[in-house]
């Protein structure tokens, strides 16, 4: 009786060992290189990936959100048993029912509406049990459709094919077409997969199927990141991706091995892993869409404040109905990649500690997450803003210099960039600072009070430049000598003085030194502008002079022992 008993077990133990590994068949096939690289490439809903972008392309979507999971669109997880159909499983049982789900929103809990994967594999292998690749189920799909579990049922009978009743049904549920993801390397006659393609298309909702090689390792997965292989290859297997999370770091896959597998038949696989081990094929659908769910409409009316702040931009839209968030993009000119920045829940954001004088362009989108067909809108239309040039005071007035003018100093210097005028300011013995004697519009000062100083020596001015936003820094001091003989009398006619400035009517200017002689009349009211021109026209000849009263300044202060205290 015993040994009835354990051979009984044996035989039971025996049974369990076949059943799980009829359930771990695989059956991918390879695409031939030459027919891979006919078919169509994958650009998801015209977004432009910063790496493909070309000059003229427009705006590059960086910001992906950080995390996708389509589960919701999913039906049950299931085993493909010992058939060799994992890319009917993965591309019609759960891409496509993802796909209808999500365009119908009438769940995925029953056959009627789950989609059949013999319908295409029957076909396809003429009712071998054998691979087959994942384009040829798309491919099917476009052309005849696919009907529901209900319709045409699952069963291990791989030699069944539709009749004209079960053909009629699968063409209310065919896609419009099928895009590659992979890329071919003409020089390594390799294929690669973009992991950011794929990311993207996740974002858009759409199901990516790939054919990925697997290891023995991958047999034994129980949970958490599937970041190593190890063992022996053993061949392909498509799965479907429907998900990424960039916290973990890692994309989502639903496998056709039942729930027994992996996290209840789910595997979270490593980026960094993802790319060397999809080699086999990576593709996917977009359906057609007989019954629309309403989607969430894209803000409208953005505006940004222009030059207002200057340290942030406001933007502000119209609240969209259904919409519980916003995503707000933006995009620096001088980059030009449109990147995620912010969430709100208001129809309002304030890009706020920025610098000034800078330019962005902005987008958002709507969202709803109680909603079962789309997450996200539609990008709004762009707007752009910017932040306030900051002024500030004006620069150093640079090479300021002085020539006398009969008895006067006329102070001159460099134009200073913004400036709206000059203060001049000369030292006071008496109050031990700078006092302003004046202003001046124009770079050229003549203090006309110098004569009026009663004591002989150094005289000392500084000059800054104004604007509306404060003065400048002064400039380093000017020193100039009093009561040396610099000019001989000369015949003054018609004087008029003012505070700031002296109009001469006419002046005859004596020969000094036998060096130099002129005869000038100068009318003072041509303003200070036109003084200056006529200062740079006598300047050559004053250097020289200007180089005797400085030796005789020094000459002063040795002889009186002068040590600027």
């Amino acid at each position: 009786m015993m040994t009835r008993i354990n051979i009984c077990l044996l035989l039971s133990f025996l049974s369990l060992a076949f059943s799980l590994n009829a359930q771990q068949a695989q059956g991918l096939d390879p695409v031939p290189t030459a027919l891979n690289q006919s078919m169509p490439q994958a650009n998801p809903k015209g977004i432009i990936l910063e790496k493909d972008a070309a000059p003229g392309d427009g705006l590059k979507l960086e910001g992906l959100p950080f995390r996708v999971d389509l589960r919701q669109f999913l039906p049950p997880v299931k085993s493909q048993g010992p058939i060799g159909s994992c890319s009917a499983w993965s591309t019609v049982y759960y891409a496509k029912t993802i796909q209808e789900n999500q365009e119908r929103q009438w769940g995925a809990e029953t056959e009627d509406h789950q989609y059949s994967p013999l319908f295409t594999y029957n076909q396809i292998t003429g009712g071998v049990n054998r691979g087959t690749s994942i384009v040829d189920h798309m491919i099917l799909i476009e052309k005849q459709g696919v009907p529901t579990l209900s319709v045409f049922p699952h069963t291990e009978n791989i030699k069944i094919l539709p009749d004209k009743n079960v053909l009629s049904e699968a063409e209310k549920y065919r896609s419009v077409s099928h895009r590659n993801l992979d890329q071919y390397n003409s020089k390594t006659q390799t294929w690669s997969v973009d992991l950011q393609t794929v990311k993207t298309a996740l974002a858009e909702g759409l199901p990516v199927v790939g054919g990925f090689q697997v290891y023995k390792n991958f047999y034994d997965y129980k949970g958490g990141i599937y970041n190593r292989v190890e063992g022996s290859a053993s061949g392909g297997h498509a799965m479907c991706i429907v998900g990424y999370d960039d916290r973990k770091g890692a994309l989502l896959i639903v496998n056709s091995w039942g729930t027994w597998w992996g996290e209840d038949g789910f595997m979270w696989m490593d980026y960094d892993l993802f790319e060397p081990l999809c080699t086999y094929n990576c593709a996917l659908m977009y359906d057609s869409i007989d019954s629309v769910p309403e989607l969430i409409s894209a803000p409208l009316d953005l505006s940004g404040t222009k030059g207002v702040y200057k340290d942030r931009i406001d933007l502000s839209w119209s609240a969209v109905e259904d919409a519980d968030a916003y995503i707000i993009y933006k995009v620096n000119n001088k980059e030009g990649v449109l990147k995620e920045v912010a969430k709100t829940e208001e129809p309002v954001y304030l890009d706020e500690e920025l610098p000034p004088g800078v330019s962005y362009v902005y987008a958002v989108k709507s969202v709803n997450r109680k909603k079962t067909g789309s997450l996200e809108s539609d990008f709004s239309e762009i707007v752009e803003g910017w932040t306030a040039e900051v002024k500030m005071p004006p620069g150093i007035p640079a090479n300021l210099d002085f020539a006398f003018y009969r008895k006067n100093p006329v102070l001159v210097w460099e134009p200073v960039e913004e400036a709206e005028g000059y203060n001049v300011y000369r030292w006071s013995a008496e109050k031990e600072s700078f006092l302003q004697i004046g202003s001046s519009a124009d770079s050229a000062y003549m203090d006309v009070s110098f004569s009026d100083i009663p004591d002989a020596g150094i005289i000392y001015y500084i000059v800054q430049a104004y604007n509306g936003y404060g003065e400048g820094y002064a400039t380093d001091n000017l020193a100039i000598l009093k009561e040396l003989e610099t000019v001989e009398e000369a015949v003054v006619i018609g004087v008029k003085e003012t505070r700031d400035d002296v109009a001469l009517a006419a002046s005859e200017q004596e020969p000094f030194d036998g060096e130099y002689h002129r005869t000038d009349y100068f009318d003072y009211e041509y303003t200070m502008a036109q003084f200056k021109e006529f200062y740079k026209k006598e300047m050559e000849a004053f250097r020289d002079f200007q180089k005797e009263e400085k030796d005789d300044l020094e000459a002063w202060k040795k002889a009186n022992d002068w040590r600027g205290n």
